[in-house]
């Protein structure tokens, strides 16, 4: 008796003392990557819908379909709370999207070591789910949107809790646990729709596996647990959306607007990424799964991580915990990429694509674990600890953007040096998100009026206070379409033209049903990076001065670091725009030249200066060919404008296809000798 008594009591303090080791291998989980996100954090500004997310907390309006009610309140709860006000908005809602993050790694530490066998020895227990946890919070993407107040942070968060549940339920399947789990799933499903892709084969595997919980009143118990946790959110929402503030998409308060917008049917459906952007025909499924396996195993994760999970999964495969891991992984994939439709050979909207990768990708780091636990010698556990902490290394200064101000330079600078009581066009999340962002949360020029031209284009857009929002703007319709009741941009811009400056930032949206026959009445001029517009019969009469504030118009960004900036990204977006703006300018200086004007010659050469400059951007040979001769007219008496002239043909002649080193360095001394002293006539 005596001894079954202490073994009972050892047994105790046992499990206690593994609880406690657990919990702290948790809380260290959660503290390295929250230190690590924390140090590595943007300060501003971000790219893509976080700034819309962040202007959406600031001025209480709806975010795009389906509108993402609880992230949305949380960012705007942690602004009322004034917890963290002596930070930007911006700021603050970063360290909330870290803070988020971190749970997210922490709780699938926790789904790993509970997918063990309880025989498990700790030590490797505790190395695979660091393996996974941390090794899944380093990857690229989830360490991108740690740092920027995004969906998609919390979206991973309640995504490992939901895996965590499963294994939760399955191991005492019961119906009030199966009713937390539904609640969390409600909740889940009020921050992002994508969490349907979890929540859906889960339901389903559980409840085939466990047929106790087969039962009407267990249903309807769970059926009302996720209500309440997906109802609440949504009608706060549609609160929110009668109130009509600015940049608020959608009309929301009837069932019908409602529905509408949780159901993304503006955007053609639940899994459509784009309303107007189809994917091209080529890219079939089998081509988008092979493009997710390539980015996956060599650049979400390491070479060795799936291999792990292969093993994981072969080893356990009678495990009912690991059939549903692998059968919610293969729905999810399969059913995303046969919807979603942006083109993955787009750079940038791959880079959207890849923020639906997170979620499948946790499962693969699970069964990574647990191939790690069941394969790798005891010994070899610590490994993992130093392994994750390697990774985190060589990623670490492409990830690291705390000092990166290449989004706020570009979004200031839009904003910044307009004319007073100016009209602002916006088209593209570049330009929209960023400048009204600052307009709305940072008050960043009050005085002038930013329109949307892709919410302009809905119905409900001027249902609203059109005249609080947008006050002094006239709209000669309803809508910005084509249509019976719309208007166009040609009548919109002779509303407004004569009231008020007008700059247009983005492409005129080439959409369907419009009418842009009016538009060359009007004259684009180049302004920075955006455009302003004026009659055509109607342009500045000092050209060289117009010229001029075009030219500091520019923002100044940072040098481009090829580490973070890389393709898809929105930093090398700026950088593109910038350049592509520069290069509009200086093909609009062309006519003005030939009058001679020295002071626009200067002005044009400089603007040369950053065009050759920006060497990470390809410049065609007639942009070559026009500086070359700009620094000749130039050149006069000026030897080192005459050395950059002479620099410029040479790489103008490597563009031939016959080239030589020797041909190219004969014809520049033939033709352009750096050390003349004539100037050269410049040609039209």
């Amino acid at each position: 008796m005596a001894a079954a008594r202490e073994d009972g009591v050892n047994k105790a303090a046992r499990y206690a003392v593994g609880r406690w080791v657990g919990a702290a291998s948790c809380v260290g989980v959660f503290g390295a990557m929250l230190a690590v996100y924390l140090a590595t954090m943007r300060a501003g500004m971000s790219g893509g819908d976080a700034m819309e997310f962040a202007r959406c907390a600031c001025s209480k309006s709806v975010p795009h379909p389906p509108g993402y009610p609880l992230w949305t309140w949380m960012l705007r709860s942690l602004l009322r709370s004034r917890l963290l006000s002596w930070m930007r908005p911006v700021h603050q809602f970063n360290v909330l999207a870290a803070v988020v993050s971190a749970l997210a790694c922490a709780l699938l530490h926790q789904v790993v070591a509970k997918a063990l066998p309880s025989n498990t020895p700790r030590g490797v227990r505790y190395s695979a789910a660091w393996l996974s946890a941390v090794g899944f919070g380093l990857s690229p993407t989830v360490w991108l949107y740690a740092n920027q107040p995004e969906v998609f942070a919390l979206n991973n968060a309640f995504c490992a809790l939901l895996l965590y549940l499963t294994l939760w339920v399955s191991e005492c399947p019961t119906s009030s646990r199966l009713a937390v789990a539904a609640f969390a799933s409600g909740l889940a499903l009020s921050n992002h729709h994508a969490a349907v892709l979890y929540i859906a084969p889960v339901a389903v595997l559980i409840l085939t596996a466990h047929a106790a919980l087969y039962k009407g009143s267990v249903l309807v118990r769970s059926a009302v647990a996720f209500a309440a946790g997906f109802v609440p959110f949504y009608v706060w929402l549609g609160f929110v959306s009668g109130e009509r503030n600015i940049h608020s998409w959608g009309d929301l308060t009837t069932p019908g607007g409602l529905l509408r917008h949780i159901l993304r049917l503006d955007y053609g459906g639940s899994f459509q990424l784009a309303a107007n952007e189809l994917a091209s025909p080529s890219e079939g499924l089998l081509s988008r799964l092979l493009f997710y396996c390539r980015e996956t195993v060599f650049r979400e994760m390491t070479p060795l991580v799936a291999p792990l999970a292969i093993v994981g999964t072969v080893l356990t495969r009678s495990n009912v915990t690991t059939r549903i891991l692998v059968i919610c992984f293969a729905f999810y994939i399969l059913f995303f990429h046969t919807f979603a439709n942006l083109p993955v050979q787009s750079p940038l909207t791959a880079g959207v694509v890849a923020r639906f990768w997170m979620q499948p990708n946790m499962i693969l780091f699970v069964l990574a674990g647990i191939g790690f636990a069941r394969a790798v010698p005891r010994k070899l556990a610590p490994a993992a600890i130093v392994a994750v902490a390697a990774l985190g290394a060589a990623r670490w200064s492409a990830l690291d953007f705390h000092n990166d101000t290449v989004l706020d330079d570009f979004g200031r600078a839009l904003l910044e040096r307009l004319p007073r009581h100016t009209m602002v066009l916006l088209h593209g999340d570049l330009f929209f998100n960023l400048a009204s962002y600052l307009h709305t949360c940072e008050w960043v020029r009050p005085d002038v009026r930013l329109i949307s031209m892709g919410l302009m284009t809905w119905r409900w857009f001027l249902r609203g206070n059109a005249s609080k929002n947008y006050p002094g703007v006239s709209f000669p319709g309803e809508r910005f379409h084509a249509v019976a009741g719309g208007f166009t941009i040609e009548q919109f811009l002779d509303a407004n033209l004569k009231r008020m400056p007008i700059v247009m930032c983005g492409p005129i949206p080439q959409w369907q049903n419009q009418d842009y026959s009016g538009a060359a009445r009007f004259h684009m001029f180049p302004f920075g990076a955006c455009s302003r517009i004026f009659y055509a019969d109607d342009l500045p009469n000092n050209m060289v001065e117009a010229f001029q504030r075009s030219v500091e118009q520019f923002p100044v960004l940072q040098p481009m670091d090829r580490r973070r900036h890389r393709p898809g990204s929105w930093e090398l977006e700026a950088y593109e725009t910038v350049h592509q703006s520069r290069l509009a300018l200086f093909d609009q200086m062309g006519p003005e030249l030939g009058k001679g004007d020295p002071d626009l010659v200067n002005l044009a050469s400089r603007l040369a200066d950053s065009i050759l400059g920006e060497s990470f951007f390809d410049v065609n040979a007639t942009d070559m060919w026009h500086a070359a001769i700009l620094y000749g007219v130039q050149s006069v008496d000026r030897r080192p404008v005459e050395a950059k002239m002479y620099n410029t043909v040479v790489r103008l002649l490597q563009r031939w296809p016959d080239f030589t080193d020797q041909s190219a360095s004969a014809i520049a001394v033939d033709k352009y000798n750096p050390w003349r002293r004539q100037p050269i006539q410049y040609l039209e």
